[in-house]
């Protein structure tokens, strides 16, 4: 998964609509490493950017990341008390979390998370893959040999570097469900 801080400052449902429409989504934390968040925000010059974490609606105390495979709504554990949330000695809650802010930021300084209102207009970071689906019935060899063959241009001013292909890896339980989701629209039975 790679991280991308676009120049434009959104609210939090433009900056989720301006990922969905040019790359995957708003990055989340269960998926894109928090190094490469902070990366692409140093690159970017950015000191924090909304991300894909929201206040539960049916629950003023629970966060959650975004659903990523349908676009809307959110799921999974609540972040609530994780260590990931900036402290704040004023709040015996669970750091910098205001019943009026909703949406998740990431800061580039501490890599935590903070909370502020979703109107607010700022930066983000979106995420994107490089899943490619292969909807051909293969052998492990073949696949392997049918990925490894597979090039691309790579976006740098000379065009001079090339994308080159690997079988998948799969690291962490949350990256199965997301591979899974992808997956689900292949045309055979095993990709």
């Amino acid at each position: 998964m790679t991280a991308h801080c676009p120049p434009e400052r959104l609210n939090w449902t433009e900056a989720r609509r301006y990922c969905r429409e040019n790359y995957r989504d708003l990055v989340t934390l269960d998926l894109v490493n928090s190094a490469d968040v902070a990366q692409a925000l140093k690159t970017a010059g950015v000191g924090q950017a909304w991300i894909g974490l929201h206040r539960d609606p049916e629950d003023d105390r629970v966060w959650k990341w975004i659903i990523l495979t349908s676009g809307e709504g959110i799921s999974g554990e609540d972040l609530s008390t994780s260590p990931e949330w900036e402290t704040d000695l004023q709040s015996a809650h669970c750091a910098k979390i205001s019943i009026a802010k909703d949406c998740g930021t990431f800061y580039l300084d501490n890599s935590k998370l903070h909370s502020h209102v979703c109107s607010d207009e700022r930066r983000f970071a979106c995420y994107d893959d490089n899943v490619v689906v292969v909807t051909e019935n293969k052998t492990w060899e073949d696949a392997l040999s049918h990925c490894r063959g597979m090039q691309s241009q790579c976006e740098d001013q000379l065009n001079t570097c090339r994308y080159r292909y690997e079988l998948l890896s799969l690291e962490k339980p949350s990256d199965y469900s997301y591979v899974r989701s992808r997956l689900f629209k292949a045309e055979t039975d095993e990709v």
